[in-house]
């Protein structure tokens, strides 16, 4: 009888990385600019989770603190602003709206008696891809942070669009690490002024993992001067930059529009051929509609245009990967690696070759590396419980699942998978609350439905088993699964027939 758990894609870095010619990522902000941001901004608790906030303005003892509306997507929960000395206020957000339409930026005020540090205004058009800027914020509670904790990271700038309408108002793109909590805080210029709100790219749990992206000032300083809440749309394609067109490819990947974002990075590359990323993030376009080949091509020209372009090693290994090319991948992830030691998605996608080439001993060693530089890493740990799965370890594997779940509540595969291992304990009632959930996040699950057809049969509910095996079947077929199509099919064969 055969049980299906789901081994992910391996996890794809987004498009989004270092330019051509950027500094090694993930190195501190200066000490100058370090001092700047500790100031000026602010953390952001409604004690579930946190964000990050910016200092803007001061009339009188009435702060006003520039953040992320998405900070404030609870508006029920309590929220409370604390300042770089510890100080705790409690801001009015029962009306919070967006500054703009379809412009992630929100005011948040508060009253002091103190005297805090408001950030300088900068002109955000005077940035310039390749430009060295800095992002700051409170880094989010994590198994080795225990408390959110402020830091600042130096990067340089992907692309800057001035003339297009990017959805969130997400116009200005770049390579600072960020990371969760760090939403709403201060993007600085090599001046220490305040040139963008950070507000995308904020984990590894998100698939666009390195998309980091802020909202430019100079549409808060207009929108807070009352011009308009929308942001200028250009009337006349055939003058947009390179920089333009990198913004609408990277708004159009986020979306899953994988095509649009081709069409988008094939017009950056007319106007700018050395534009390395723009390279990369085709052929992360083209690995996501299947196109490895094609994909592989654009890593090659990344690649040439910049040697130590560690993230384009990575995706090339994922694509040969996905064409079975297991040692082939692993060149490219050790090269990955050896670019960046502390690349988590490196190891873990490296783990995930060494286990298809039955490498096992290496591959946990991977997949404890990944979980040791990311105790957050939850596609690690799934990847981590599959492991022990195939070895029969199921308690072990649960154990994984479950911290999989914990750091990401809608990971469908993952309870799935525990389901799996649920059922291969005897476990099969709690195996189908697991299948449920799986389906409840996707329903699209062919995996899921034939698991729960599974587990029902084992209970002896005949009906309920072949209702999900006909919509395994379904859906198996659909998705051009043959192989797991005929064999749902089989199943309900096998079931009518008693």
């Amino acid at each position: 009888m055969l049980y299906k758990y789901t081994i992910p894609t391996l996890f794809i870095l987004s498009s989004i990385t270092l330019s051509q010619t950027a500094t090694a990522q993930g190195l501190d902000c200066k000490p100058e600019i370090d001092a700047i941001g500790e100031k000026i901004t602010v953390l952001i608790d409604n004690g579930k989770n946190t964000g990050s906030g910016t200092l803007v303005k001061k009339e009188g003892s009435l702060y006003t603190v520039l953040t992320s509306f998405h900070n404030f997507r609870d508006s029920n929960l309590k929220y409370t602003v604390v300042t770089h000395d510890g100080q705790r206020y409690s801001p009015n957000v029962r009306n919070i709206k967006p500054l703009g339409n379809d412009v992630d930026l929100a005011v948040v005020k508060f009253r002091s008696n103190k005297d805090y540090e408001i950030a300088q205004i900068g002109n955000s058009d005077n940035l310039k891809r390749r430009d060295n800027i800095y992002v700051a914020g409170f880094l989010g509670k994590t198994g080795t942070i225990p408390i959110p904790t402020y830091d600042c990271f130096d990067g340089q700038v992907s692309a800057n669009a001035k003339q297009v309408k990017v959805s969130g108002g997400y116009n200005l793109i770049y390579s600072n690490p960020a990371v969760g909590g760090m939403s709403g805080g201060p993007v600085l210029n090599q001046k220490g002024e305040l040139i963008g709100i950070h507000g995308r790219g904020d984990g590894y749990e998100n698939q666009n993992i390195d998309r980091y992206a802020g909202v430019p000032i100079n549409i808060y300083v207009q929108l807070a001067a009352g011009n308009t809440r929308q942001i200028p749309k250009i009337s006349q394609p055939r003058q947009l930059t390179a920089d333009d067109y990198f913004a609408l490819g990277f708004s159009k990947g986020e979306k899953g529009d994988y095509g649009g974002a081709i069409v988008a990075y094939n017009n950056v590359i007319q106007l700018n051929p050395k534009y390395a990323i723009a390279y990369n993030n085709r052929g992360y376009a083209y690995d996501e509609l299947g196109k490895y080949e094609r994909a592989i091509q654009d890593y090659n020209q990344a690649i040439q245009l910049n040697p130590k372009y560690a993230i384009a090693y990575n995706n090339r290994g994922i694509s040969y990967n996905n064409l079975g090319k297991y040692e082939r991948a692993i060149q490219d992830y050790n090269q990955a690696i050896k670019l960046n030691p502390k690349d988590a998605i490196a190891y873990n996608n490296r783990g995930n070759s060494y286990r298809r080439l039955g490498k096992h001993e290496r591959a946990i060693a991977d997949l404890n590396q990944a979980i040791k530089l990311n105790p957050k890493y939850a596609y690690a740990y799934n990847n981590r419980g599959n492991y022990y799965n195939n070895l029969g370890k199921y308690e072990r594997a649960i154990q994984d699942y479950n911290q999989a779940i914990k750091f990401n509540p809608k990971y469908a595969i993952a309870y799935n998978n525990r389901g799996y291992a649920y059922n291969n304990l005897g476990k099969y009632e709690r195996a189908i609350q697991d299948y449920n959930q799986a389906i409840k996040l996707n329903p699209k699950n062919a995996n899921a439905y034939y698991n729960r057809g599974n587990s029902y049969n084992k209970l002896g509910k005949k009906f309920q088993a072949i209702s999900d095996f006909r919509k395994a079947a379904k859906l198996y077929q659909q998705q051009g699964q043959q192989k797991y199509y005929q064999d749902a099919l089989d199943r309900i064969r096998e079931l009518q027939s008693r």
